[in-house]
């Protein structure tokens, strides 16, 4: 009986032996998993930082991209004042072809021009 029991001990001792053997493989590939996602991550530091770069980047060409259309459009465009004064001109060119039009008009109606009042 003895021999038995020893013998099942020696089973067991040699089970423990080989799960520990499998732990330490294990532990051993998660060691290396946990390495590789390491340099996984500072490769993903260093690309979120160059995009961090490029976008300040970008922010800063856009920002005088616009810059510069304001001033472009700002010289395209001319001053109020000297817009009104152009308006202003406009309107009494308008008013002087409708007056030179509508005077004739008005002068035959108050003449009675039409009514049969000739």
């Amino acid at each position: 009986m003895s021999e038995q029991r020893f013998d099942r001990i020696e089973h067991r001792l040699d089970r423990l032996e080989a799960g520990q053997a499998e732990l330490k493989s294990d532990v051993a590939g998660l060691k290396t998993n946990v390495a590789e996602l390491k340099t996984d991550v500072a490769g993903l530091k260093v690309d979120v930082g160059s995009l961090k770069a490029g976008l300040a980047d970008l922010d800063h060409r856009e920002g005088l991209r616009y810059e510069q259309l304001r001033d472009d459009i700002r010289a395209l465009s001319l001053p109020v004042p000297e817009l009104e004064r152009r308006w202003r001109a406009d309107d009494a060119v308008v008013l002087d072809r409708v007056g030179r039009r509508l005077d004739p008009l008005e002068k035959a109606v108050k003449e009675g021009f039409g009514t049969g009042n000739r």
